[in-house]
């Protein structure tokens, strides 16, 4: 970089109130911009959008009741042409530790483009948006948010926040970002054939949300 743009961007960067990274300073502000007011609580907004972007959502406040939404689910959806309620299970220990019954076939796992169902772990649910917010990383790879039939996961009412600018936020204060961030609204779908909308065209046919409700934010 020449050293006449290097002096015209120091001076737009202090004028516009923007860092070395140029990002505005404040924008990572839990007050930064005007956002849209929830009409009822984060929880009720965040099932209420996920139901209406075609997603299964169940509501719990133990890990007994988590176990019985995800069987039920399988029992019903979860079963292929010629496969039982087998269920990949991502790495996390969230979900590596639950006590999972004898009557599951489950495998933990990385997960493979054969897996019919697979559970992994938000790290966040956007009320705004009925947005799950999956990280990339060893113990929920992104494979599992597209790869099978059906995509259960678990989120945590302790990690719901209003707004999608508190995701940012909130990783920005752990530290390193993970290589990628996946916003899940909602089963894959598309209205490319004449206009009727399909499901499962480019990812997960159905898409189960799990809420535990008696999470608490350790």
């Amino acid at each position: 970089m020449s050293e006449a743009r290097r002096e015209i961007l120091t001076r737009l960067r202090g004028e516009s109130g923007t860092n070395k990274a140029g990002v505005r300073d404040g924008a990572w502000s839990s007050s930064a911009g005007p956002r849209p007011r929830l009409d009822g609580s984060a929880l009720e907004v965040f099932v209420d959008k996920l139901r209406q972007n075609s997603a299964s959502v169940v509501r719990v406040d133990s890990e007994a009741a988590i176990i019985k939404a995800i069987g039920n689910f399988l029992r019903v959806e979860g079963q292929g042409q010629g496969q039982g309620q087998g269920l990949v299970v991502m790495p996390h220990p969230r979900l590596r530790e639950l006590n999972w019954p004898n009557d599951l076939e489950i495998q933990c796992r990385a997960p493979r483009a054969s897996d019919l169902n697979v559970l992994s772990l938000a790290a966040f649910g956007i009320a705004e948006t009925g947005s799950l917010v999956l990280l990339s990383g060893t113990e929920t790879p992104s494979e599992a948010n597209f790869l099978p039939e059906n995509f259960l996961c678990l989120v945590d009412r302790a990690n719901l926040i209003e707004h999608m600018e508190e995701v940012w936020q909130h990783l920005r204060q752990q530290g390193d970002f993970p290589a990628c961030v996946n916003l899940i609204s909602g089963p894959s779908r598309t209205a490319d054939v004449e206009q009727t909308i399909q499901l499962g065209a480019h990812g997960p046919r159905r898409l189960l949300v799990v809420i535990d409700e008696g999470s608490k934010n350790e």
